[in-house]
């Protein structure tokens, strides 16, 4: 090549590495990739340290329990807690302590008449923990698992915005620990009024305080002087109707009610409180009905009280049976198809995130709805305006199948070790405890060991085992990137 057109080759790549180059006639461009900035960045990434799964946040709780379970039954052993002044067996301490730290109600000893005023004190620190740590768990582990599964959505469909820092866990735990106190605290005094002019002062107060903590967490523990509950007050509406409107407090939730006091109209409340109140008046609605057309002409505990006054009973008896298991009836008196209705009502429970057990009404009201939308042909399940997604359809169905596949194996377990109960008595305190509920045909103290091992299993997996099976399904994601070739099976 000659100088001048190296000079000139020169001058064009200059021009061109300076941006500011423009071809002439008889230029030949060829342009070259830029290996430099198209080539692939490489970085290295440290892998995070996942929380093992045995050692997240649910069964921390259920570790926690454990710990409380052996420290309280063995102090329930002692000589100065029960009332004869001789040791408890423990069998016994160990039921009464899961019965109560599950807020279950469920009872082998009498709560007035066999524990000391210490005996009395340590049972309703467990309702008190029980009710309120299951409370926390359940919605700090709802809380935490949108904010993981749903982080680019500015807010979840319980109104709560999903970037949460541990600062406003903190203040949403104390929040809602002061909502339940405060509840608490407002039925202690009502009830102060009623035991205030019958019994002495520190009584009363004792008294007043132990009703209110077990009503509101649905315990169904009582120490007032009466051996069948509520039996001596079916005709009491004051305490009848401040110990129902515990029950509800403490069985809806406590997003249901801050959702209903910060919106106020039906039509602006999120789907899940539509759901909650929907289902929750129409399972009382049933019980009552169901309990007042069976039970009308029962002269064992009705036979003295007017229409109203047995509507009323009826009414208390579905609010509470479903959830509490308070009672002004005796269940061993009552018919059988009373019972069947009370088992559904026991292991359906009262609403998710709160202190109640069962099934949930939530779970309830999806499986109706996406059954009603899968029997319509429907691609979609929803209500309200709102959509409702395949994969809580399928948990729920998931958590109901669970549900009564241990109900029936826990309750053929019973016929083998108790055959000289009847069907219906055991499959009642098998749902009873399953759905935490607490209401008994009177044969608690009377089963096996191997029985009251059987219904322990039954409240612990009521309490815990569907809050673990739920919290799993929540966090379940599809990994997969294949299928399987589809075929049809014949149905019906």
């Amino acid at each position: 090549m000659r100088p001048k057109d190296r000079k000139s080759t020169d001058s064009k790549e200059n021009d061109l590495q300076g941006g500011y180059w423009e071809s002439r006639p008889g230029d030949k461009v060829i342009r070259h990739p830029r290996e430099r900035q198209i080539s692939p960045i490489q970085f290295t990434i440290e892998s995070a340290k996942s929380i093992p799964f045995l050692l997240q946040y649910p069964f921390l709780v259920a570790y926690c329990f454990i710990v409380i379970i052996v420290i309280c039954s063995t102090l329930l052993t002692l000589p100065m807690m029960n009332s004869t002044g001789n040791t408890t067996p423990y069998i016994d301490a160990f039921f009464t302590t899961i019965s109560a730290l599950t807020v279950t109600g469920l009872t082998i000893n009498n709560s007035a008449v066999d524990w000391t005023a210490a005996g009395q004190a340590v049972i309703l620190c467990m309702i008190f923990v029980g009710g309120l740590a299951y409370m926390l768990t359940v919605i700090l582990c709802v809380i935490m698992i949108r904010n993981r599964s749903q982080i680019s959505n500015k807010q979840s469909s319980l109104g709560i915005v999903n970037t949460i820092h541990w600062k406003n866990l903190a203040r949403l735990a104390v929040k809602i620990g002061l909502f339940a106190i405060g509840i608490q605290v407002i039925g202690l005094v009502l009830l102060l009024i009623k035991f205030w002019f019958v019994s002495s002062p520190g009584e009363a107060i004792f008294q007043a305080m132990f009703q209110s903590i077990s009503s509101f967490n649905n315990a169904g523990f009582v120490i007032l002087n009466e051996t069948q509950s509520l039996a001596s007050y079916k005709a009491d509406d004051f305490l009848l109707g401040v110990t129902a409107l515990l029950i509800l407090s403490g069985s809806i939730s406590y997003w249901v009610i801050f959702d209903i006091l910060r919106r106020k109209r039906f039509l602006t409340l999120t789907l899940n409180t539509k759901l909650v109140l929907i289902g929750s008046g129409a399972l009382i609605l049933l019980g009552a009905f169901a309990f007042l057309t069976f039970e009308y002409n029962n002269p064992v505990f009705f036979d003295q009280l007017t229409f109203w006054g047995k509507l009323k009973a009826s009414l208390f008896e579905s609010i509470s049976g479903r959830t509490a298991g308070f009672t002004v009836v005796d269940y061993r008196e009552t018919s059988h198809h009373t019972n069947f209705v009370f088992v559904f009502l026991m292991l359906i429970g009262g609403a998710s995130a709160s202190v109640a057990g069962g099934l949930k009404i939530n779970t309830l009201m999806i499986v109706i709805v996406g059954s009603f939308f899968i029997l319509r042909g429907g691609r979609r399940a929803g209500i309200f305006g709102r959509q409702i997604t395949y994969k809580q359809v399928n948990g729920a169905i998931i958590l109901v199948f669970m549900v009564l596949g241990t109900i029936f194996f826990t309750t053929f377990m019973l016929m083998l070790t108790d055959p000289r109960f009847l069907f219906k008595d055991l499959l009642f305190e098998s749902a009873s405890a399953l759905g935490t509920a607490g209401l008994s045909t009177g044969i608690t103290s009377e089963l096996s060991v191997s029985g009251k091992i059987i219904i322990v299993f039954n409240m612990l997996f009521g309490r815990l085992g569907l809050l673990l099976m739920a919290m799993f399904l929540m966090k379940r994601h599809e990994t997969n990137n294949y299928r399987y070739a589809e075929e049809r099976i014949i149905l019906g």
